[in-house]
Formats: structure tokens, sequence, C-alpha cells
């Protein structure tokens, strides 16, 4: 007969074998990937001061347009650790669908908007931590009282 202690210590090592893979797994959506000794494009940027970065300044409060200034919660956060590293943010508003592109092509040094991690965008370029989680929502009206859950 087995005793609970021993049943207990092997549903420890279940969990910790079971958490080691679920973490390999999460690891490049939970954190940054590492990157090449050669960073080019790291280089370029303490060597000038200057980040230059695009985002869609359509997607409120993330982004968006205030008169030809580009603000947001997104903004603010990426100014803030920019100034924290000496650096300062160059500002550029692209579509969505061209923030990527352009960072591949080097025309930029860091994309700004709105990001979801998917394994797709994680074979193109490096994601910081997430800031904000979220998940869809579908909401409307009812018609005439009626639920349609």
């Amino acid at each position: 007969m087995v005793n609970s202690k021993t049943v207990m210590a092997i549903g420890m090592i279940i969990s910790l074998i079971v958490g080691v893979a679920v973490g390999l797994v999460a690891s490049p959506l939970l954190m940054p990937q590492a990157t090449t000794s050669a960073d080019t494009v790291w280089d370029n940027i303490v060597a000038s001061g200057e980040i230059k970065a695009g985002t869609d300044p359509t997607w409120s409060p993330y982004e968006e347009l205030n008169g030809a200034t580009i603000v947001g919660f997104e903004i603010d956060l990426a100014d803030a650790i920019a100034e924290k590293l000496g650096l300062t943010i160059k500002w550029q508003s692209a579509g969505f669908d061209t923030v990527i592109p352009s960072m591949k092509a080097k025309q930029l040094d860091l994309g700004v908007s709105g990001f979801s991690v998917i394994p797709e965008r994680l074979e193109e370029v490096t994601f910081t931590m997430p800031h904000s989680i979220t998940r869809g929502q579908v909401i409307m009206l009812s018609l005439n009282g009626q639920s349609w859950a």
C-alpha cells in the first residue's frame, strides 16, 4: 500500500515536470527572445542617442493623434523607458501593416502599435514582455428584449 507522503511526492514531481514543460512552451510569449552579439540596431541607437519608432496612431488610448503629435499610453510608456536609458524617440506615423516590414528593412528601430504576440510575428521580430493582456469581447443590443445568449 502506498502512503500519503509517497503520493504527495509523486504529485509534486509531476507538477514540476508539467510546470517546466508549460514554461518552455510559453516563454517566447512572455519573455524577450535572445539577440545576437552583433546587434547593429542597438549600436546605432546608442551612437545616435535616438530610437526611430513607428506606430499607427489610430488605436486610442494606446496611440492617437493630438493635432500633429502622436500621444497615448504606449507612447508615454516607450518615452519613459527611453528617458531612463538616456535616449529619445523620434516617432513616425505608419500604417499598422507597414510597421514590422519597416523594422525588418531597418527603416525603424522599434514598432509600437498594440501588437498581439502571435506565432507568426514571433518568427519576424522580438517582443518585449507584454504590458497588458486582453481578450476579445462581443457586445450587442437585445432586439425586442430577446437575448441572443
